[in-house]
């Protein structure tokens, strides 16, 4: 009877608590309830819109969200390292070295302290041969067997020809990148598929989070700094996916270093960001009571529709939707160390000026102007701030990667990057410009640059 009893009275207490759970919930709906548990208007006012924080909360909150947004800068910088390093199974800084299996080396030589195998012996390095043309043979391409028969076998040019036809270099490497997309065609969908789902959800984000959260916007403190999580998240997935991909694409021809990767990766963070803060600056402007902000928020929405979600959004990725090789697909979402990696044709070079153009005229010049009036007429707001800073560099890195863009991906093992020389000593084929093979044998030593 006393275990019974107990146990209706532990019943009727999980009862009553859930009762009071679910009135604590509704009493702490929006507008029911201020921070504080206090019925009072004011301090409702303060749990709806950052206007009634005072400087010393601003300034905690600012301090505790740094600390947030630091720690995921952090992680996305150590996976950036792990991703170059699992890539290349070795990270380089200047004579610095750290290689997979052989642990740090210092030009060239393991450091004591951290050789992984004590006493691993180190092969002895030929000498490298000079690189000279050979003198008997005009003939731009040689394809030499490595196992004795014509199919598997590696390209070798001459180094004059490196230098003299370079178009040529190019389409050889366009030719393999495209045999490459052939054989993994399973993948390519998989990942314009994963490129379509980051698209919207990026564009869904950009938009929709700015307008749910206008409510709790004020003219002089912005946003709730818990407002722009979610969207940091998505930066950060977004982010790893693309490390994902540069790790175990299969159909990348660019190879990066540490250095030239960084200078891709974290740059593309701010044009990531461009399109948030744009719009979070409109609902900034919007929630002023000043006559020339409200004037601001309606010509900074009307810029904003037609030259990002229209412009941007809509028209150019159309266009960089239909490109085979989803090089201007991936820029298109600031994956612009992974669009580096990839070789785009000459006839879809245009697809990338777009895509980069839009960006800076339809975008980030127009936005800074209107956000700079802002600042300068009507309040100096730390978010707006941020705003046109972020739109400057963004605009500044879409004109050098409009024009410095290359047509051969960054990297690419074509000509220069991973070449070597050697004699050879075998048998060659010799494959004329009207598809004629013919069978030869080198002279005893010519020297060949070899690209693998």
């Amino acid at each position: 009877p006393n275990a019974k009893a107990r146990g209706e009275a532990f019943a009727r207490k999980r009862r009553r608590a859930r009762v009071g759970g679910v009135c604590m919930v509704i009493a702490c709906l929006p507008g029911a309830c201020a921070h504080d548990g206090g019925p009072s208007n004011s301090t409702s006012q303060k749990a709806q819109n950052t206007e009634g924080l005072s400087k010393e909360e601003v300034n905690r909150r600012s301090t505790k969200y740094y600390v947030i947004f630091g720690s995921g800068l952090a992680a996305m910088s150590a996976l950036s390292i792990a991703a170059v390093f699992k890539k290349h199974r070795r990270l380089s800084f200047g004579p610095l070295e750290c290689v997979s299996g052989q642990g740090v080396l210092w030009m060239g030589r393991p450091l004591m302290c951290c050789q992984m195998h004590a006493h691993m012996q180190f092969p002895e390095v030929e000498a490298a041969v000079p690189i000279a043309p050979s003198p008997t043979s005009d003939e731009p391409g040689i394809v030499v067997p490595s196992d004795g028969g014509p199919e598997s076998g590696v390209d070798l040019i001459q180094t004059e020809e490196v230098a003299k036809d370079t178009e040529a270099l190019i389409q050889r490497a366009l030719l393999r990148q495209e045999d490459k997309m052939l054989k993994h065609g399973v993948w390519m969908k998989i990942r314009k598929s994963l490129l379509t789902v980051l698209f919207f959800s990026y564009v869904g984000a950009s938009v929709g989070i700015p307008i749910m959260k206008a409510t709790t916007v004020s003219c002089s403190n912005g946003f709730f700094w818990e407002d722009h999580l979610p969207f940091f998240g998505l930066l950060c997935i977004t982010k790893t996916a693309e490390l994902a991909m540069y790790v175990y694409d299969p159909t990348l021809q660019g190879d990066l270093s540490l250095v030239d990767f960084g200078l891709k990766f974290f740059p593309s963070f701010l044009g990531y960001l461009d399109g948030y803060t744009d719009a979070t600056a409109i609902a900034i402007a919007s929630s002023c009571d000043d006559p020339t902000a409200q004037r601001l928020a309606w010509w900074m929405t009307g810029t904003y529709f037609t030259g990002v979600v229209v412009g941007q959004w809509i028209i150019v990725a159309i266009i960089a939707f239909r490109d085979p090789t989803h090089a201007c697909f991936m820029k298109l979402i600031h994956l612009d160390a992974l669009s580096s990696c990839i070789s785009i044709p000459e006839n879809d070079k245009g697809r990338w000026y777009a895509v980069n153009l839009a960006r800076t005229f339809g975008e980030d010049l127009p936005q800074a102007i209107q956000q700079t009036l802002f600042i300068m007429y009507v309040k100096k707001n730390y978010f707006m701030v941020a705003s046109v800073a972020v739109s400057i560099a963004s605009s500044t890195k879409a004109l050098i990667d409009a024009v410095n863009r290359a047509a051969i991906a960054l990297g690419a093992d074509v000509a220069g990057a991973g070449t070597w020389a050697r004699p050879i000593a075998a048998p060659a084929y010799s494959l004329s410009a009207d598809g004629t093979l013919a069978t030869r044998t080198l002279p005893s030593g010519s020297k060949w640059l070899l690209l693998q």
